[in-house]
């Protein structure tokens, strides 16, 4: 196993920890800042601050586009690099559903285009606004990430995917990065 990966699985165990000590409390606080005119500063500060140090330094000034899954960057300069065109454009999606009884999967992804320089998603599962599981992904000069997840212990009522989406845009697109947060609709668990 590669440094990158025992890294990856390390951040993923501690990102996880702390949402499930948080879950109620990030959930109910992202749905009462939805929409909100807020950076991803403020945002990640509020809500997950955990999360801060694991995003690039340039995306915390950017505005969080609240649900917005699909969208663009435009190349300025003259010429695009490395022929990517004029445009750059981005989709995200995210679901939970149940598999069995007691099992949700759930998933997210991000995918753009053209390749750029960075791809990052985090997925939550949700089990009655409580941090249930969460599963992420990341990739460098990529066209998509997808991060997903499935649960065998869920006894709740109701489950959804939260997900936080950020991309890196080439040199010379504007916006030059983009953070979405998102948020499945809520699924009723069967028996």
């Amino acid at each position: 196993m590669t440094l990158h990966k025992i890294a990856s699985l390390a951040l993923a165990v501690v990102l996880l920890l702390a949402g499930m000590a948080m879950g109620r409390a990030i959930s109910e606080e992202l749905d009462e800042l939805w929409g909100a005119d807020i950076t991803v500063r403020e945002l990640l500060s509020r809500v997950s601050p955990d999360l801060l140090g694991e995003f690039p330094v340039e995306s915390y000034d950017l505005a969080v586009l609240w649900g917005k899954d699909r969208g663009r960057a435009i190349c300025r300069s003259e010429e695009s690099p490395a022929g990517l065109g004029s445009e750059i454009w981005y989709e995200c999606a995210r679901l939970a559903y149940q598999v069995d009884t007691f099992a949700f999967e759930f998933f997210a992804y991000t995918s753009t285009t053209a390749a750029v320089p960075y791809l990052r998603v985090l997925v939550y599962l949700q089990e009655d606004y409580a941090t249930k599981d969460m599963a992420q992904d990341a990739c460098y000069t990529c066209f998509d990430v997808f991060a997903v997840g499935i649960n065998f212990d869920c006894h709740g009522e109701r489950y959804r995917a939260l997900s936080y989406h950020w991309i890196t845009f080439p040199t010379g697109y504007e916006p030059p990065g983009a953070f979405v947060v998102g948020r499945s609709n809520w699924v009723q668990r069967w028996d």
